[in-house]
């Protein structure tokens, strides 16, 4: 395939480090961890000994939590989490398989979303790859 490379600046994970390290292991590029608001909210709920964890874990372990680390970035990963859910729903039915069957179930849906996002498809599935909102509209929203 003559594609271009990933180049990913932005990684909203859920504080499990096998995604992180994952990642970093793929992309060695430089990026922006930026946590899951929602994720770190669920966990901060649950504590009584806030000011010591949040310390630990928010401000030295997980520092991308915050709203403004990166201008334009959603600051949850429900995409992501929606595309797991696809794939777990429409692909391995929530079953876990054997290692030869998950691979051809892996590689049916890699090919059948490749042909839905054929750029000479006529009813091509577009990914975005650049904020569709304006500077303006972003301004206008919180004012």
């Amino acid at each position: 395939m003559n594609k271009d490379l990933l180049k990913p600046t932005t990684l909203i994970p859920d504080a499990a480090d096998a995604i992180k390290n994952s990642f970093t292991n793929i992309f060695a590029s430089s990026y922006n961890q930026i946590m899951c608001w929602t994720h770190m909210k669920r966990k901060v709920d649950n504590r009584g000994y806030f000011i010591n964890y949040f310390h630990n874990e928010w401000l030295k372990t997980n520092d991308g939590w915050y709203e403004g680390i990166q201008v334009y970035s959603p600051s949850t990963n429900n995409a992501l989490e929606v595309t797991i859910r696809t794939i777990k729903d429409d692909g391995t039915f929530r079953e876990r398989h054997v290692l030869s069957r998950f691979l051809t179930i892996a590689s049916n849906i890699v090919n059948n979303w490749s042909i839905e996002r054929d750029i000479t498809s006529i009813n091509e599935n577009i990914f975005a790859t650049e904020p569709t909102t304006s500077l303006e509209l972003w301004t206008l929203s919180y004012q």
